[in-house]
């Protein structure tokens, strides 16, 4: 009986060892082969037993050929994936597996490495496509890899770099303008009027005088002096403008901006004015910004250099170029402005413009003939001249800043308070210096008690 038991446990474990070599042959079928191939490369591969047809499902990214019966030859022709299968000569299916083709990046990172050698730029294959990984230390070791890689797989890369460390750069920029301006003008109209024989002449060159039907005269805001006389019953009035104008304006600005490296800052110290834009059945508004404006561009470069897109202008509204667009008068801009790029070290100042414009503007209005007479040709012609000097500098100075730890100074509104009823109507102050609070420790238990409670000083 114990022979019959031995036999059968003996039976059984064959079995059990039988269904378990089923179980893992499948479970390696479910897993067809993988063969990983680098773009440009081949590979020959030796097959177990004869074969007698192969297939590639696509032709584009492998190409296979079998040298004999039992070796295929694999060349890796572009990035993708694709399977093979294969037939015996009995026509039977004996194999799928698949070919993977991968970039080569062997090179690439070799390059990176010769040209940023302290940089730990991470390179790898991502569905075709070249993935940037790692942390750089500036922004311009960021664009030599991203170029680098664009020019070793063109439209297919991908950038993950960040740049390390806080670089920022703050922008000092002064504005100083200086402008000269200098009129001449002089316009007579004369007036000849008889009221019984109702014959009259008038000059009306500049505009000064304006004729009623009643025979009263319509004066303009332009007419600094008049005068007249009788002859007979002949009245003779004579209206003048004459001026003479000397002006002198100065305009100074001095924007501070800070910005990251590789990141654009916008400043304007001015406004928007609105222009209308005519459509189909409406009127809509649009606003062009005037004044002082600052754009740049900052990028911290190796040894602690600093290249600098800038571009400043300013600009004023400009009233004698005005234009009227169905009954809105919208002006002109008069602008000064220049772009430029250029790297300098830390804390280095540069003029980015001076520039000079010296405008003279004359005219003259006559009467023929009696404008031109001598002397007597003044009271038949009207002069204006006109001449304008503007000087504008630009200084700029860019510095590397970091976040500081220290700790906040005074605001400017702490020290000042509302004035009482004296101080703003007897005095006409609109504030009033307030004592500032003792700074450092207590000097009594008094100090930490009444209306400043127990707040900390700046």
């Amino acid at each position: 009986m114990s022979a019959k038991v031995r036999i059968s446990s003996l039976f059984l474990a064959l079995l059990l060892a039988g269904f378990c070599s089923l179980a893992v042959h499948a479970a390696g079928a479910a897993e067809p082969r993988r063969e990983v191939l680098k773009l440009g490369h081949s590979t020959l591969l030796k097959l177990p037993m004869p074969v007698g047809r192969v297939s590639v499902g696509r032709a584009q990214v492998a190409d296979v050929v079998m040298v004999t019966p039992r070796q295929l030859y694999l060349n890796a022709l572009a990035v993708g994936t694709t399977n093979v299968s294969l037939w015996d000569q009995q026509d039977r299916l004996l194999e799928v597996f698949e070919v993977v083709v991968v970039r080569d990046l062997t090179d690439l990172k070799e390059q990176l490495y010769q040209i940023l050698p302290n940089e730990p730029v991470e390179v790898r294959g991502l569905a075709g496509s070249v993935v940037l990984s790692g942390q750089v230390s500036s922004l311009a070791a960021k664009k030599r890899a991203e170029a680098l890689v664009e020019a070793y797989a063109p439209k297919m890369t991908t950038s993950l770099l960040e740049v390390g460390g806080n670089q920022q750069v703050q922008l000092q920029v002064r504005f100083a303008e200086v402008s000269r301006r200098v009129t001449k003008r002089m316009n007579i109209n004369l007036r000849i009027l008889n009221p019984l024989t109702g014959d009259f002449l008038f000059t009306m060159l500049g505009s000064l005088i304006t004729p009623n039907s009643d025979g009263t005269l319509g004066l303009s805001d332009k007419v600094t002096a008049m005068g007249g006389f009788h002859e007979g019953q002949t009245q003779v009035s004579a209206f003048l403008d004459i001026l003479k104008e000397n002006g002198l304006a100065k305009i100074l600005a001095e924007p501070n901006l800070v910005a990251a490296s590789g990141q654009q800052a916008d400043f304007l110290a001015g406004g928007e004015f609105p222009i209308p834009v005519p459509q189909r059945e409406n009127i809509t508004i649009t606003f062009k910004k005037f004044g002082v404006q600052l754009s740049f561009l900052p990028e911290v470069r190796p040894g602690g250099r600093i290249r600098l897109t800038v571009s400043p202008e300013v600009s004023e509204l400009d009233w004698t170029t005005a234009v009227v667009v169905q009954g809105f008068t919208v002006p002109g801009l008069t602008t000064r402005k220049a772009k430029t790029q250029l790297e300098l070290a830390d804390g280095q100042s540069f003029a980015i413009a001076g520039l000079f414009r010296d405008d003279i503007t004359q005219s003259v209005s006559k009467f023929p003939v009696l404008g031109d007479l001598p002397i007597l040709g003044v009271l038949f012609r009207s002069t204006e001249f006109k001449k304008k000097k503007t000087e504008l500098l630009i200084i700029v100075t860019p510095r590397i800043v970091r976040p500081g730890q220290e700790r906040l100074g005074p605001s400017p509104v702490m020290n000042f308070a509302e004035p009482d009823d004296f101080a703003f109507f007897m005095l006409g102050k609109l504030a009033a210096p307030q004592a500032s609070r003792p700074q450092g420790p207590p000097r009594s238990p008094q100090e930490l008690e009444g209306r400043f409670g127990h707040d900390l000083a700046w």
